[in-house]
């Protein structure tokens, strides 16, 4: 049945978060409508330090990591955390192997000594797929990766069976790299891979990714829903630079993915809620990031209220079976985002920035209506006539846009 993904992405939750914090967590995102929560089964590597100090695996007497030895303890756990949320309503999406245990990702000289060998794979994610399959989770078979060497097709190919032949009845999906689409034949044109995941990245340069990515998908010879896994983090830096992105650019983000095809869902983020930051924690990663906010202050920052206003329009206009519409404007601008459903009988458009929009279409048969999305404020826009076509006119609200066309 139609279902609109609206995650959050709390890594660092089976690491980080005691019982009783998991709880506020879980009450708070549920309020703010999140129907996801996208979390990693094993310590991610640029968490907010120290963390809980549970370990996943037990050690060999050299004191490396022995990954043949899950410590039940630490999975029993995580099992107690996805039972309190999937009470509330969410669905987990699971990341078993994030791209640092696998050799031969960017990740990987980052945790040296975390890398998995190749026979402990299938085990480990046989064990995991059993343990978590009560909770119907989601299983990213890939976590953060861009295939950029043999292995790490080899790693999640044996990931992604493994999973889907000890859970069949669990979705399966890959979290690829920021700014890369794509896929390896031999997951592509895998019957195990269930849908496309993408991620538009935290580089403010290149935030058009939240639709350009998307209109890679769309083209792949495999056709599965699309949606955007990790947008730009809310109070994250500028991917190296100074600034921070905002609701503003959250709330972009979201809208141009899912007008420009990822219309499965999204995916909140925000930098304090990911490595779970406090005061008196240790963030490694601060000069691509920049120092987050702790956690309790960040979990309701303006921008998580936005996936829920768009999931809900989403619902109340049955957006399930629109396309990319660009054609229907006749404006030279990317930014600029429209699908309609398939007689064209609604149709959206999201403009970031006010301006006039020439129409290829007749509005007096629709009724029209502008969501100023800043303030939620809610008006009828204006026309007029220019070489024979009509013009949406600018709005003077000075913000970005939703404007919803539904034919009478």
């Amino acid at each position: 049945k139609p279902f609109f993904y609206f995650a959050d992405t709390v890594w660092s939750a089976f690491t980080s978060i005691t019982d009783e914090e998991w709880r506020y967590y879980l009450d708070t995102r549920a309020q703010q409508g999140f129907n996801v929560l996208q979390i990693s089964v094993l310590p991610q590597w640029d968490r907010s330090m120290p963390d809980l100090g549970y370990g996943a695996f037990e050690l060999k007497e050299d004191g490396t990591i022995d990954h043949t030895r899950p410590i039940d303890a630490y999975f029993d756990h995580a099992c107690a955390m996805l039972e309190q949320a999937c009470k509330r309503g969410f669905t987990p999406c699971l990341a078993p192997l994030w791209c640092n245990y696998i050799p031969g990702t960017w990740g990987s000289d980052n945790t040296p000594d975390r890398i998995f060998p190749f026979e402990a794979v299938r085990p480990y994610c046989a064990y995991i797929a059993k343990k978590f399959a009560p909770y119907s989770p989601i299983f990213m078979a890939a976590g953060d990766s861009n295939f950029e060497s043999p292995e790490t097709e080899r790693y999640t190919l044996e990931a992604l069976n493994t999973l889907k032949t000890e859970a069949p009845q669990c979705l399966t999906t890959l979290h690829i790299a920021g700014g890369f689409s794509f896929i390896p034949d031999s997951l592509l044109h895998n019957p195990n891979l269930d849908f496309y995941m993408y991620q538009s990245c935290h580089q403010y340069e290149t935030q058009s990714l939240a639709y350009t990515l998307a209109q890679d998908f769309l083209e792949k010879p495999v056709k599965r829903p699309l949606l955007n896994s990790e947008l730009c983090y809310e109070s994250h830096g500028f991917g190296g630079a100074y600034g921070r992105f905002g609701a503003f650019e959250v709330r972009r983000a979201m809208w141009q993915s899912v007008l420009s095809g990822a219309k499965a869902g999204v995916t909140y983020g925000c930098h304090g809620i990911w490595s779970w930051h406090t005061y008196d924690k240790t963030f490694c990663n601060c000069v691509y990031s920049s120092l987050p906010f702790p956690w309790y202050n960040s979990i309701k920052l303006p921008g998580s209220y936005e996936g829920g206003f768009l999931k809900w329009i989403y619902e109340t206009y049955r957006m399930q079976d629109i396309c990319c519409a660009q054609e229907l404007v006749g404006i030279d601008n990317p930014e600029i985002r429209v699908s309609a459903s398939p007689d064209n009988d609604r149709i959206f458009m999201y403009v970031p920035y006010p301006v006039d929009v020439p129409l290829c279409f007749d509005p007096q048969a629709y009724d029209v209506y502008c969501i100023s999305l800043p303030d939620k404020r809610v008006i009828r826009p204006g026309f007029f006539t220019q070489d024979t076509r009509t013009v949406l006119r600018q709005n003077d609200l000075l913000g970005d846009c939703l404007t919803i066309f539904t034919r009478r």
